[in-house]
């Protein structure tokens, strides 16, 4: 069974962890639609951030075999207890880390697919990075503050195959962003987009232009 199930998390753990929602299977919808190029990647070490619920990480190492280390982080110790219990209830292999971005890990230039469904929405500076809950969604200033000092690693955080998904919205000016990213060596493809209530959500993939991918 490839599919990943929440059912085992109550109502009352939606209020300390983001539930799963239309940014979360969209995302889900882009690594389907990429999971043949993902493959020939043969990934030896695979990141989500911000796991939240764990159901993007999870589906993505059963889709491995768990052949790969799969790693998901969240500063959110909730969170990362929620994604152990989706991981071991969906018969997945996640180890699950309480850091902000990879921080704690050793992972420079090893990371094979990195994976971020940031909080994304535009807010006052004020509410980014308040846990348990608003840290999962406010984004602050075009809803980059917490993504854009990923952004500025990304060169020493990926193999030299390594490629990045991320969940942008429209008011996240991804067109500038791509235009940016272009100047720091990285293609941008955009793998999924769809309309959810008032949000044009976007899943775009960003490669290495002189990828060293054998």
């Amino acid at each position: 069974e490839d599919g990943v199930s929440v059912k085992h998390m109550k109502k009352k753990d939606f209020e300390s962890v983001y539930e799963p929602a239309e940014d979360t299977f969209l995302m889900l919808d882009a690594l389907q639609k990429d999971l043949s190029f993902i493959r020939s990647l043969d990934p030896f070490i695979c990141v989500e951030i911000g796991s939240g619920a764990g159901m993007v990480i999870t589906w993505l190492s059963k889709q491995l075999k768990n052949s790969s280390l799969c790693f998901a982080t969240d500063i959110n110790p909730l969170a990362s207890k929620a994604t152990a219990s989706t991981s071991f209830h969906n018969s997945g292999r996640v180890l699950p880390v309480i850091t902000q971005y990879v921080n704690s890990m050793r992972v420079g230039g090893l990371i094979d697919v990195l994976i971020f469904n940031p909080p994304y929405v535009v807010t006052p500076p004020e509410e980014v990075g308040v846990l348990p809950l608003s840290a999962a969604w406010a984004g602050g200033k075009d809803g980059r503050e917490v993504l854009d000092p990923l952004l500025d690693k990304l060169d020493s955080l990926l193999s030299p195959k390594g490629v990045f998904y991320v969940v942008l919205e429209k008011d996240n000016r991804p067109k500038e962003l791509a235009e940016e990213m272009i100047k720091k060596g990285f293609k941008p493809t955009v793998v999924a987009e769809r309309r959810a209530f008032n949000e044009l959500l976007l899943i775009v993939k960003f490669s290495r232009i002189n990828s060293k991918r054998k």
